[in-house]
Formats: structure tokens, sequence, C-alpha cells
């Protein structure tokens, strides 16, 4: 047997091993407490949603906008056909079992765990045991950790990610038609792909024995798929909105405000950047324990710091050496050429590729979600170095890195199995719970307020998930602090939601809402709200708001109160809640008053009838 057939072979068993690891977690932990929360990707894509294929090109992805336009009109504006077609393919799979879509997102990590050995132990000849070494760094990598092996929205990452590293594979053997294809696949995907064509459009110029037109034509042809997506964008929402991440106004920020913070403000988000790549440092998250956080946020700074501290006294070691010292090398594309020539093509686009990885966490100074193509580049990158035999710091910075991202992934794996998973069914027995409300109001009004569960999902989603008759109202979100984050099994929420409703007229209902414990009023995406008097619109109804204090979201101590009044608000209309102690949603009787006329205020002093959770 050959040892290319070897490589094969175990390049297969780490794709079933990974795969079955991940399948036997889905089917003992996840799949029977599953709920499907977020319509507004589904009903796009989804095959008994009749989408329309020109709209994956030519729309956001998602039905994703905020409830509150008036206030914040922002809305995603990410074209990604990619996405679109996965959930395409696995509705006709799966159909309205939404739980087994997150079987594509674990044969993406399978897949890039395979490939990973496949790069080191084939294309790059690292040696097979450091090659299955990397293998198991990307399958126990944060880059799978969060929401990502929950979650069929978050999908996306492993799902880029794994094109990237495919397209990778083929693009290290110069197999430029493939790498092509699967780096359009990887774009079309999710936006940490996006400067891979870039790169690997320079490093075609770079190719010995080539000709200059052939890599001219090549390098244009990689770049193809990025001047398209971004066209695309430019013609759906604008010149404007081509590279931002939001579209609207209202009174949101979008990343056209770092243009307008002080040169201090940008200095200090690129130096966090630093500081949690490449390890990946999360520093908050309802996931995980606090404590777990804290551990690895200063270890990882502390990495990191070593990690960059010695990549640029290498760096500046090596221009010295090589653009001052070396007869003959007088610029960086001679230096370039040089290094291609010494250790070969494939060596030298691997690293390039894995500094590549590293543009788009350390530009938003994003998650470790965001570094699905990150992680197995850098661990590919590492073994590249350890296997020249580099001195003793170098082989210490190196170990150092890859044993503390494997040790930090694994940490974070474990208690995605036991913590993590009870805090996904707390949130999908609240889920359950909504989307029996809205399923058993039917065509009735349902106005939903203190909302735990909706986050960005607006009316138009819900209208297309359930149907047009649907007629779902968010009055105001609940905004939680981390002690409200997992809801004990028994006894006293820490949160206490206690509200009334009261008709006032034919067609006005008043709705007061006051919170005690750790939570508070919000207004999700609403960072100020604006002066004067509150009211918004949705589908033919009025609401004006008054709040204590008037904030969004409101401080999770002292008196916390919010009341809104519900005009055109017909006979059968349907108030809910959360109720955090059965952890669902529970109607809130409405008082009607009409027949004895009394002042809100009074009404509210006198005790009406209210609803606590």
């Amino acid at each position: 047997m050959t040892s290319r057939q070897r490589n094969l072979i175990w390049t297969l068993i780490w794709l079933s091993v990974a795969f079955a690891a991940l399948l036997i977690f889905w089917c003992f932990r996840l799949r029977s407490i599953y709920v499907e929360e977020q319509f507004s990707e589904i009903s796009t894509s989804a095959w008994m949603f009749h989408p329309h294929f020109a709209g994956w090109f030519t729309k956001p992805f998602s039905l994703y906008r905020m409830d509150y336009p008036e206030w914040n009109s922002q809305y995603r504006s990410f074209i990604r056909p990619t996405e679109c077609l996965s959930y395409y393919v696995m509705s006709l799979f799966f159909g309205t079992n939404y739980a087994a879509y997150l079987i594509s997102n674990y044969l993406y990590q399978a897949g890039t765990c395979a490939l990973t050995f496949y790069i080191a132990a084939e294309v790059l000849k690292l040696d097979r045991r450091l090659a299955h070494l990397l293998a198991f760094l990307v399958f126990v990598s944060p880059a799978y950790g969060q929401q990502q092996t929950f979650l069929i929205s978050f999908a996306v990452d492993p799902m880029a990610g794994f094109f990237v590293i495919a397209s990778i594979a083929f693009f290290l053997r110069e197999k430029f038609v493939w790498a092509w294809v699967l780096i359009a696949l990887a774009v079309g995907a999710k936006e940490p792909a996006w400067p891979f064509p870039i790169i690997m459009a320079v490093l075609v110029l770079f190719q010995a024995n080539k000709q200059l037109s052939k890599r001219l034509l090549t390098s244009l042809a990689f770049l193809l798929p990025l001047v398209g997506i971004i066209a695309l964008r430019a013609y759906a929402f604008g010149l404007a909105g081509a590279l931002k991440s939001d579209q609207g106004g209202g009174g949101g920020q979008g990343l056209s405000a770092a243009g307008h913070v002080a040169h201090f403000q940008i200095v200090s988000r690129l130096l966090t950047a630093l500081a949690k790549w490449p390890l990946g440092v999360l520093t908050e998250s309802q996931q995980y324990d606090a404590r777990i956080l804290s551990v690895f946020r200063y270890w990882g700074y502390t990495i990191n710091a070593i990690f960059w501290i010695s990549l640029l006294a290498f760096s500046a070691w090596a221009v010295y050496r090589r653009g001052v010292g070396s007869a003959g090398v007088q610029n960086i594309g001679q230096t370039l050429k040089a290094l291609v020539s010494k250790y070969g093509f494939a060596t030298c686009a691997a690293v390039a590729l894995a500094a590549a990885s590293l543009i788009f966490p350390l530009r938003f100074a994003g998650d470790p979600r965001y570094g699905a193509p990150t992680y197995p580049l850098i661990f590919l990158s590492i073994g590249i170095v350890l296997a020249q035999r580099p001195g003793l710091w170098t082989r210490f910075v190196c170990v150092s890195l890859l044993a503390s991202i494997g040790i930090y992934g694994f940490v974070l794996r474990v208690s995605d199995a036991t913590h993590g998973r009870e805090v996904f069914r707390t949130e999908w027995q609240l889920v359950a719970g909504y989307r029996q409300a809205i399923e058993n109001a039917g065509s009735h009004p349902l106005f939903v307020i203190d909302d735990a569960t909706g986050g960005e999902i607006n009316s138009e989603a819900i209208q297309k998930f359930y149907g047009p008759q649907a007629k779902v109202v968010r009055l105001n979100d609940l905004f939680k602090d981390r002690d409200c984050l997992l809801m004990p099994e028994h006894g006293e929420p820490p949160v206490h939601l206690d509200v009334t409703a009261q008709r006032i007229s034919d067609h006005s209902i008043v709705v007061h809402s006051e919170i005690t414990g750790c939570g508070s009023h919000n207004f999700l995406g609403v960072p100020q709200l604006p002066a004067g008097k509150l009211e918004r619109t949705d589908q033919g109804f009025l609401m004006s708001y008054q709040i204590d204090p008037r904030s969004s979201p409101q401080p999770t101590s002292g008196r916390r109160e919010l009341e809104v009044t519900i005009e055109n608000a017909p006979a059968d209309s349907i108030i809910v809640v959360p109720d955090f102690e059965h952890r669902t949603y529970k109607v809130v009787p409405i008082n009607d008053i009409q027949k004895a006329p009394a002042t809100v205020a009074s009404s509210h002093k006198d005790g009406g009838q209210r609803s606590g959770s």
C-alpha cells in the first residue's frame, strides 16, 4: 500500500470517526430537546416555503430585521446564496424535521478535520503523527463551541470553513479549477471567506515555470467570486451597503460608525483584537460558566501576547536578514520568489493563507466561531514550523499555542455536553411555549410583552412561517443579566414579571408590566430611545409607551415599569408573557373596565388582574 493510499484511508477514518462522535451527541443529547427558533432563515430558503431562487442573489439571506423600525431600521444586508442552497438541500432530505438539519453542520466539522489531516500528511508531507494531532485539535477547536453545535443558523460558520479548507486542499496541489469552485461556494457562504480569493490571486502570480498571461488570467479568475458578491450587494443595497453589515438608518450604529470614532478608539479596538487572537478568547457567553471564561481569558491574553511579540521579533529579524543582508534580494517580490523556490509553493501558500485567515477575526475582534477556517490553517502553519526543527523558543511558542487552543477547545466541548445543553434546553422550552402560543392564536391578534424568545425574528418572518393569518406583534423585549440566563429547575426564578392587561375602550387595551429581579424592559436593537412621545405601528396597530426609567435596556435593579396602550385592538386580541416558573408563555387575562371607569394609574393601584411569572 502506497503512502498516498494510507493517507486517503486515514482521511476517511477521520471523517467517519468525527462525524460519528457528533452524531452520537446529537442522537442522545440533542435531538429529543431541539426546538427550531430561527424562522427567518428557513422561511427564505426551504423548499416548502417556495423560495425564489433569484432572491438568493439579490436579497438578504434571511428575514432578520429589528421589530422597531421607527427607532432603529437596521436589517441584515448579507447575501449568502450558498447558505440558502444548504437550507434548500436539507429541506429536501428532512422536510420539517429541523433538528436533522444539524447533521449538515456535523458533516462540515468532520470534513474539516479530515481535510486538515490530508493536507498535513499528503500535501505538506508532515509526519503522520503530527497530522493526526492537528486533525484532533481541529475537532476540539473553539470554532465549534458556542451555538455551532446546537443551532442550524450557526452552521454557516463551519460550512464556510469547510469550503475554504477544501478549496485550499486543491489549491496547494495547484488544481485551480476545483479550488475556484470551492472558494466561490465559501465566498457565497459567509464573509470570513472573503480574504482568501485575494491571497490566492496573489499567490498564483508567484508560481514558477508558468506563463505570465496564464498566471494573470488565473489570478483574475480567483477574484471573480469576491467581485461578484460585492456587486450583488451593491445592486441590492446600493454602494453604501456593498461592504457594510447592516442597512438602514434609525438610531443604530453600523460599521460606518467606525469612520467617526477617535484614533485612540481604533487603536484600542486593534489591541483588543490582538489580545483575543489567535487563541480566540471568548469574553462572554450565556452558554459557559463565567469562571471558565475568566480563566481562559487571562490565559489566552498571555499566550496571544507571547505569540505576537515573538512573531514581530522574528519578522524584524527575517526582514533584516533577507531584505538587507542577502545579496541579490532587492525587494519583497524577489524575497517571496526566493521563499517559494526554497520551501515550495504549497508550504509558502499555506502560511500565507493562514495569515489571511486572521484578517476577519482581527478586523472585528470576533468570537472563536469566526475561526472555522482560521484554526486549521494556524495548526498547519505551526506544523510546518515544527517540521523545520526550529530553535527552543520557537518550539516553545508553537507548542504552547497548540496546547492552549487544544485544552481551551476541549473544555468548551465538554461544557457544551453538560452546562451548554441545559442552557439550550431551558431556552427551547420557552421557544416551544412561544410557538405554541402563535399556533393557538390562529388568526387572532397576538401581542407579546416582555418577549424572551423572538430575537430578530419579525412579523414578516412569522407570517411566512405560520401563514398570512398569523398576526404577532412584539410590544417589547426582556433584557436579562448574567444571573438570569439559566433558570433554576425548581423554586422561584431570579426574574419576576407582573403584568396587567385592561380594556379601556372598544378598541384600546392598556398593558402594564413591572419587573423585579435581574431583568428589565428592552427594545432589541434600539441603543437609545428617541426623545418625546414614544409611538410605533405594526400591522395596523398603534402602540404608545410610557417607560420608567426611560432607557433601552433599563437597569436591572430598582423600579422598572412599562405601560403600553394598544389602539385598534379588536375584542379577540390575545396577550402573552413569558412564564419562567413553568418555562413557557401564558395568556394575560384582559380585564374589561369600560363599565367601571377609572384611570389607568388608579386601576393599577387598586390591583387589577395580574399575571406573574
